[in-house]
């Protein structure tokens, strides 16, 4: 039966449920949302403190909350700040009230938390390279320009030292390269730095410079130094005779290849004493007349020996670089004995040398 019927509405007309929305309600207060949802966490951990309603025999102040809350803050901040995860390319350094402690190694660490332990990160595998140019003086008195690189990496049983005792560590590894460089330059000739072994140049001051940074306690690894190019001084290039710069064998000079040929022996230059076999280098048809002359009057090498004199001359120089390190060494002893006597002059050798009895 219709809800308007008559006779059948005693309330006089009464509609139906209406179940939408009242257009003329207010929505809810965001604010108010907010400030309940606060009220609802401090009561939670105790800092309401006009809760109207406890439950039957409580007495309990709810003091304790805000003690634990701090508690768990606390706990929370010393345990993020002690943790440490360490890359496989670098090394965590720890200071512990600002003293060094020890190093992190690659992985996940834990130290003391902050502000009582600090960590700072090096990173060891990158390789670093600083560029340098300088002018230098010869043993014999030479001026010439060398541009050199040194390219070193953090040592990582050091990486505090260089953190920490060294302040600007690319500046410090610079000057001590220009200085073992001018070292080394001035114990060498420039036809050595130019024409004869520019790797022994390059080993000496390596080795040098190595000393220098262990001395200072930088905790630098060097791990090459290249000589790029050897000059002569700008200011006088166009005066210098270059021959030396440019030059390392006669057959170089215009219109001489054709003309020279080379003649030497294994036995001094690679310690082959007692083989008894050399090699000449020229033009064919000059080697060619040679040989025939040759097998004339001499027998040929065996070819053990013949073997050997190829594998010495193809093959690595290292053995050779030891041999005239060695030499060096023995020079540079019998110099340092001469000049320590008077009235004596000398000249420094740079091949063989002998020590003679005047009387």
């Amino acid at each position: 039966m219709p809800w308007n019927e008559p006779g059948k509405n005693d309330s006089g007309g009464q509609e139906p449920p209406n179940n939408r929305p009242n257009n003329q309600q207010k929505p809810p207060d965001f604010e108010q949302i907010i400030k309940d949802a606060i009220n609802s966490i401090k009561n939670m951990f105790g800092f309401g403190g006009n809760n109207k309603t406890k439950p039957a025999g409580s007495t309990g102040s709810g003091q304790g909350g805000p003690l634990v809350f701090f508690v768990v803050i606390l706990a929370g901040l010393a345990l993020w700040s002690s943790a440490y995860r360490i890359d496989e390319s670098e090394r965590g350094v720890v200071l512990v009230f600002g003293k060094y402690s020890h190093t992190l190694r690659p992985g996940l660490s834990f130290t003391w938390p902050q502000p009582i332990a600090k960590v700072y990160r090096e990173n060891v595998q990158k390789i670093r390279q600083e560029d340098n140019s300088g002018q230098m003086l010869t043993e014999d008195k030479n001026l010439i320009e060398i541009d050199y690189s040194v390219q070193y990496r953090v040592d990582e049983e050091r990486v505090n030292n260089f953190l920490f005792n060294i302040a600007d560590p690319e500046k410090t590894v610079s000057q001590a390269a220009e200085s073992a460089m001018r070292q080394v330059a001035g114990t060498s000739t420039m036809d050595h730095i130019i024409n004869e072994s520019r790797t022994d140049v390059n080993f000496a001051v390596q080795s040098e410079l190595q000393k220098m940074l262990d001395n200072y306690k930088a905790g630098v690894e060097v791990r090459q130094v290249n000589i790029t190019e050897v000059h002569p001084p700008s200011n006088v290039k166009d005066a210098f005779d270059g021959s030396l710069l440019i030059i390392k064998s006669f057959a170089n000079i215009p219109d001489m290849f054709d003309r020279t040929a080379v003649i030497n022996g294994m036995s001094k230059g690679f310690a082959m004493t007692g083989w008894r076999i050399g090699y000449m280098a020229g033009p064919e048809w000059l080697v060619a007349a040679c040989e025939k002359m040759q097998s004339q009057f001499t027998s040929a090498a065996s070819s053990i020996s013949q073997r050997a004199t190829l594998a010495a001359l193809t093959g690595s120089r290292q053995p050779s670089i030891e041999m005239c390190e060695a030499f060096h060494r023995r020079r540079d002893e019998l110099m340092k004995a001469l000049k320590a006597l008077k009235n004596i002059k000398f000249t420094c050798p740079e091949g063989a040398f002998y020590l003679l009895d005047a009387k």
